[in-house]
């Protein structure tokens, strides 16, 4: 149910239907999981981050929370602790590309160019036949640091 309400953008209600999916069954890591990102797009950083460790000491392999995880701690600045989440997501799943993207933008807004560069290439090369990372990274405003380095904008060309 609070699916439905993501894409919607009604994150007050997908708040809700997880939190009374974790008073259900607080052993679920896909009612966490949901409860961390409706907070996240509430705005509320530290209790995302709370809720997504809570999935992470119920599963510690659910890549998708380490990438969760490091989206919440973006938003808080703590860019160094959020490469390391993205880093335990590709540990876990070394071809998921959202993890090497959102790496690649933490990377970028450290201005680490040449790191942030090599983790976008993985995050495209795992993404070419629809180009949704090239794609997103032409607008994305994390790239913004690296956005005119020549190695930067051969990879969104080619």
């Amino acid at each position: 149910m609070g699916k439905i309400f993501y894409y919607g953008r009604q994150y007050e209600k997908a708040f809700n239907a997880y939190e009374k999916a974790v008073e259900a069954n607080s052993n679920s890591s896909d009612a966490w999981l949901g409860k961390g990102k409706a907070l996240r797009w509430l705005g509320r950083y530290d209790e995302a981050i709370a809720a997504h460790k809570k999935v992470l000491e119920i599963d510690d392999k659910y890549y998708s929370a380490w990438v969760e995880q490091g989206a919440a701690l973006r938003r808080k600045e703590q860019y160094d602790d959020a490469i390391k989440s993205c880093e335990q997501a590709i540990k876990i799943k070394p071809n998921y590309a959202r993890a090497w993207y959102n790496k690649a933008c933490y990377l970028a807004l450290l201005n680490k160019i040449e790191p942030a560069i090599e983790s976008l290439r993985k995050a495209v090369e795992l993404t070419a036949s629809d180009g949704k990372y090239k794609n997103m990274a032409q607008e994305d405003s994390d790239f913004k640091p690296i956005r005119n380095d020549e190695q930067f904008q051969k990879l969104l060309r080619n």
